[in-house]
């Protein structure tokens, strides 16, 4: 079985993703397939990247002006085309009112993992 394969995505216009490398590197250690698709990504772009790295979760590393518009347009496109949809998760600090499974910047990699595997045994199960 191979492993999960996560894209992680870093939304926002302050152009630190510092945060988001070290997570990166955190979960493959964990040992996730993982790719980081760096900054300034359209939902089309996002969508593509997602297809062909053949993503299981698409992670949204989300910087305090980030508009969730682009999740929502991403997750829109996935569903108009049918195609299959990828766990969806905001690493955030304000994340009330999005329907996707969220976790906050200093939450430990434990409960991050956690999360993930949880919902694979679910869907596998």
């Amino acid at each position: 079985m191979r492993s999960i394969r996560i894209l992680m995505i870093r939304l926002g216009i302050d152009h630190n993703d510092m945060e988001s490398k070290r997570l990166y590197k955190k979960l493959e250690n964990v040992g996730y397939d993982i790719l980081y698709s760096g900054l300034h990504q359209t939902p089309e772009m996002i969508l593509d990247v997602s297809l062909s790295f053949d993503a299981d979760v698409v992670l949204f590393d989300m910087a305090p002006n980030a508009n969730p518009g682009v999740i929502e347009h991403y997750d829109r496109m996935v569903k108009s085309n049918e195609l299959t949809e990828p766990l969806i998760i905001l690493r955030t600090d304000n994340g009330a009112g999005f329907p996707y499974i969220k976790f906050k910047k200093n939450d430990d990699i434990d409960i991050i993992s956690d999360k993930i595997n949880k919902h694979f045994q679910l869907v596998n199960a």
